[in-house]
């Protein structure tokens, strides 16, 4: 559910991958495998733990790790006291993996593991190059010990530490309870003056809204604590105030969001990274509080930039952004054809393909949508998403 991932592509996804499968066994020092199953013989043979590393197509994060995994000296050294697993999530290994070790949606994904697959450690994302990669590889390397175990000692032998690193680990698997659990863990053990993780904690309550495991209307409680945290940095109530936004857009309740949309768009004032995301609240507050559709449109073509009618992937981003809020879906439509004219064959027009097929079933054209979601599983055979997808719509 959570994302913000951006970063400069230094090569398009695909031709990394291609690269890395052709190449790596010639520049990579470190054993790598190809399978799960391959992985855990190497480990066997090697007693070397295994570093899986989850990647998304359409991630930049996870096109720079590729990259620098390929061509880092330094990196390559570092994976050398590893069995390298790199999984692309759309892919049947992929996709099983990902649901067995609870991966998310935000990439890349690492988890280090041993011989048996019991994980030692995990963390998202991929910023700060190389230098990151191999330093929290050598922190983990240092200290090999298992989630299980260090749960199992947590409860004789409690520590601020510990609960900060299991409550981590918890969010990152999307455990939100166990993780909320643990952050308070954390805020009890810890002095005053520390963070008080207010806004780690709402963030796993609004995850656990998401998935049905919480109420809707026991957020708010959550999100009172993040606004009146003199801890919380600024950018986090820009953040708190989108994802309150995100889950209140699934169950359709907006009253009493007036306030915390207004907070967030304040926090993001001075903000110059937070512009796109300021501008989309200011237009959810037209939208949901103020019930005036068509302004809610302008302010949003307005955030695009000038000629944003004449760029790909402005006037595709536009078509989502209206399916996601299922207005304005005659242009939408348009949009989104128009993203499949002007996209070559491949992973992008799959996409394509696939919210036209999402703003045709927001339409009620069921049948149509099915074909438009047959032709983005055909542009792109190997992500199993668009399979799901139809087995979800014919109800398989």
């Amino acid at each position: 559910m959570l994302y913000y991932s951006h970063m400069r592509q230094l090569l398009s996804f695909s031709l990394l991958l291609s690269l890395y499968i052709t190449l790596c066994p010639a520049v990579i020092t470190a054993e790598q495998a190809e399978t799960f199953t391959e992985a855990k013989k190497l480990s066997e043979t090697t007693n070397k733990p295994i570093l899986m590393e989850f990647m998304h197509q359409e991630c930049d994060h996870c096109s720079e790790a590729l990259y620098d995994i390929e061509n880092n000296p330094d990196l390559q050294r570092g994976i050398e006291a590893v069995i390298y697993l790199p999984l692309e999530v759309t892919t049947r290994e992929g996709a099983e993996l990902k649901r067995a070790f609870g991966v998310g949606i935000n990439y890349p994904v690492f988890i280090l593991i041993d011989k048996q697959g019991k994980v030692y450690t995990r963390w998202t994302g991929y910023t700060g190059g190389a230098p990151v990669l191999i330093q929290k590889l050598q922190d983990a390397l240092a200290n090999l010990v298992t989630i299980d175990d260090r749960v199992t000692a947590f409860e004789t032998k409690p520590t601020y530490a510990e609960a900060l690193r299991l409550a981590k680990y918890f969010s990152d698997r999307q455990e939100n309870l166990k993780a909320i659990e643990y952050y308070r863990r954390a805020v009890t053990m810890g002095q005053k003056h520390y963070y008080n993780y207010a806004y780690e904690i709402f963030q796993n309550a609004a995850n656990a809204c998401w998935k049905d495991i919480w109420p809707f209307d026991s957020l708010f409680p959550y999100i009172d604590a993040v606004y009146s945290s003199k801890l919380i940095p600024g950018e986090k109530l820009t953040y708190a105030a989108d994802l309150l936004v995100q889950v209140a857009r699934k169950f359709e309740k907006y009253d009493g969001m007036g306030p915390y949309i207004l907070k967030g768009i304040e926090a993001a004032s001075d903000n110059e990274k937070l512009q796109m995301m300021k501008h989309n609240l200011m237009a959810d507050y037209t939208l949901y509080i103020q019930n005036d559709t068509t302004r809610a449109l302008n302010i949003k073509k307005a955030s695009l930039g000038p000629d944003w009618e004449n760029q790909r992937d402005k006037f595709y981003l536009f078509a989502k952004w209206c399916l996601d809020r299922k207005i304005n879906l005659d242009e939408a439509l348009l949009y989104a054809r128009r993203t499949i004219e002007l996209t070559q064959p491949g992973q992008y027009r799959a996409k394509a393909y696939a919210t036209v097929g999402e703003i045709l079933l927001a339409r009620g054209e069921q049948d149509e949508a099915v074909r438009m979601l047959l032709q983005a599983q055909q542009q792109d055979p190997d992500n199993e998403t668009y399979q799901k997808r139809l087995e979800e719509i014919l109800g398989e």
